[in-house]
């Protein structure tokens, strides 16, 4: 090749070759994208770190029930210590010590069996998450039940399940795969949060999925009244303007990240708890209802709870009124 022609493809080909050590930083040192949470260290478990004989069988039930195996396989650990016979004093059974009629609505024909349990236990991990928008709040309602969660409005205050959650947590650590890198899962339905829920003219301030209760009025810490509605989803979760309207940023110890808006018939509404504001979000930014303004989390007093969005309602910009019924207009179920 003559020299001009080699000076001509090192011109061209140099930059793109220096050019490869950056382009792969960013792929593998990029931040999980919003509505994608890392779920564990590790996608899978080996025998190397859980009983051989039940290593596959944790993988399969994971994949199937699109849980994370290693916190499937924590939750085995802190229910059963891997003791497929074992009985708790109130008749739960098995490895992941399912009640006699859970197992049997879950089709489970004998719940010693480690395959049926293995599978069942993964299964109605599923469907609290699937109720209940949190692995936190799954996990929470796989130790309490179901009941305790919604009638709590978040975590049980039980010294049992408050430890139940980050006992999981930490098992999963130690479960996860041997290169410990953290496992990024886009939850199914997730996508469907990039699209506001719009009702006339409101949207859900929440993106799903979600869930909420009526906790208005309900105690707090110092001798407060809950004067909000919890609505509880994954953090990251994009959240919208409720109705159109102006932007106050707010940041305080309590509501942690946060923000109003005011509409121009002088309503308010209050967003807090807030992970990050939206890009271009700042006071007096102008909003319509839809509009992203911010991601949910548990910022502020809210940092040892599951991520949830704390929502106040102010008509004329007046003290606070329940706005329970103002979310469950908005956000109709799926």
């Amino acid at each position: 090749m003559p020299l001009f022609a080699r000076l001509l493809v090192a011109y061209f080909a140099l930059p793109l070759l220096l050019s490869i050590p950056l382009v792969l930083l960013v792929l593998f040192s990029a931040p999980a994208p919003r509505g994608c949470v890392p779920v564990a260290e590790g996608g899978e478990v080996s025998g190397a770190r859980i009983p051989a004989e039940y290593a596959g069988l944790v993988n399969d039930a994971a994949t199937i029930h699109e849980v994370s195996a290693p916190w499937l396989a924590g939750m085995l650990q802190a229910e059963s210590a891997w003791n497929p016979r074992a009985v708790s004093s109130a008749g739960a059974q098995g490895l992941g010590q399912l009640m006699p009629g859970t197992a049997q609505r879950l089709g489970v024909s004998d719940p010693f069996d480690p395959a049926q349990n293995i599978d069942a236990s993964a299964r109605y991990l599923k469907e609290q998450y699937d109720r209940f928008g949190s692995w936190e709040l799954a996990l929470a309602a796989y130790n309490a039940g179901p009941g305790a969660v919604v009638r709590y409005g978040g975590i049980p205050p039980f010294a049992e399940t408050r430890a139940y959650v980050p006992q999981i947590k930490t098992l999963a650590e130690q479960f996860g795969a041997d290169d410990d890198s953290a496992v990024v899962v886009c939850i199914e339905g997730m996508a469907a949060a990039a699209a506001p829920v719009i009702v006339g003219e409101t949207a859900c301030p929440v993106g799903r999925p979600h869930h909420f209760t009526d906790t208005w009025g309900a105690p707090r810490s110092g001798g407060r009244a809950h004067k909000g509605v919890d609505m509880f989803a994954e953090i990251g979760v994009p959240l919208y303007a409720y109705r159109s309207g102006t932007v106050r940023v707010s940041s305080s110890r309590l509501g942690g990240i946060g923000l109003w808006i005011t509409t121009d018939s002088g309503d308010s509404y209050y967003y807090a708890h807030l992970s990050d504001y939206a890009e271009g979000i700042k006071t007096g930014s102008r909003v319509q209802a839809g509009d992203v303004v911010g991601y949910n989390g548990n910022t502020g007093n809210a940092r040892y709870t599951p991520p949830h969005l704390h929502w106040e309602a102010h008509p004329g910009e007046g003290p606070a009124v329940n706005p329970t019924p103002y979310a469950i207009a908005a956000c109709p179920p799926d």
